[in-house]
């Protein structure tokens, strides 16, 4: 339990622990808004109960000039 790490709230996602090593990805949503080919990324980090970084979609559509979401994936 010691070597537990988890970050949250991280969300829609929900938070992720793991004793050694977690890798989990999926969609979160999809809309009807099609035919682009713009691509936002944002990022957070969690280092022993402290999270540095914003990875929320808002960031993530402003790093890509997104106005208009077709679909968002995420990984931890």
């Amino acid at each position: 339990m010691a070597l537990t790490g988890c970050v949250g709230p991280m969300g829609i996602v929900g938070s992720t622990g793991a004793g050694i090593y977690t890798d989990v990805s999926g969609p979160i949503l999809a809309t009807g808004n099609s035919g682009s080919t713009k691509v936002g990324q944002a990022s957070s980090e969690g280092i022993i109960c402290v999270a540095t970084g914003d990875a929320s979609l808002k960031t993530a559509c402003a790093n890509g000039g997104i106005t208009k979401i077709h679909h968002a994936d995420y990984h931890s």
